[in-house]
């Protein structure tokens, strides 16, 4: 018994006793407060939260598209005008564009929702895409002559694929995601959109208009082989 008195007299109880777990916790008491402020102000600012949305979905879709075609080094300074356009950009104008079409059609119905949708895809999709290759192509250094170029070579092939996908996406949006989490919905949406994009831009202007003249004149003979086949008949 004397033994086990002496030896728990040697033994630093008091050292033990200062295991370093108070700070680990008060940090981790900080970061979840600090999350909550974020979350409460990104709730009053829906914006702000569409604006982070995109600035995280734009460029980790350009280098998924990076990493898809190949590339055997990542192009940062192209995520980071992903980045830059997507948050400065598309973020304040869909928001716009949210808040008018919830004040123009603000019942909660497929009607409306219909609506909205259709609307959007004669207005709003036209005047983003035409904005996208613009001027992603003037951030990228060159011409507004290659700007325009490129949106005249790659607007409709572009339009034609998201006239398929958003309509859809968008009447999901209008009827049971609430409005102040529609920029981020549909940010996340555009995660796979935006990876689209990004092929398309990195396709040169030449090389599309080519395989698109190449289809004209594919679609032309068919018509005119059609045409002679009812003639014989």
């Amino acid at each position: 018994m004397n033994f086990f008195v002496v030896i728990s007299k040697k033994i630093p109880f008091r050292g033990l006793a200062k295991f370093p777990t108070k700070g680990t916790i008060i940090k981790k008491i900080n970061v979840r407060i600090y999350l909550t402020k974020l979350s409460d102000f990104t709730t009053r600012y829906p914006l702000i939260r569409g604006m982070i949305t995109y600035s995280f979905t734009w460029p980790i879709s350009n280098l998924c598209q990076q990493a898809i075609r190949g590339s055997n080094e990542w192009d940062f300074a192209e995520a980071l005008r992903f980045c830059l356009y997507g948050s400065c950009f598309v973020a304040p104008t869909l928001y716009g564009w949210l808040r008018l079409a919830a004040n123009m059609w603000p019942q909660l119905n497929y009607r409306s929702a219909i609506a909205k949708a259709l609307v959007e895809q004669i207005s709003y999709t036209p005047f983003a895409m035409v904005c996208f290759f613009f001027i992603m192509t003037l951030l990228e250094g060159k011409s507004i002559g290659q700007a325009s170029a490129e949106v005249r070579v790659k607007f409709f092939p572009t339009y034609q694929v998201g006239a398929c996908v958003w309509p859809v996406l968008q009447l999901i949006n209008y009827t049971v995601v609430s409005e102040k989490n529609r920029v981020p919905y549909v940010g996340m949406c555009s995660l796979l959109w935006t990876c689209f994009l990004a092929y398309m831009k990195q396709l040169e202007a030449q090389k599309l208009e080519k395989i698109q003249a190449e289809r004209k004149l594919e679609a032309e003979e068919k018509a005119t082989t059609h045409s002679y086949v009812i003639l014989l008949q």
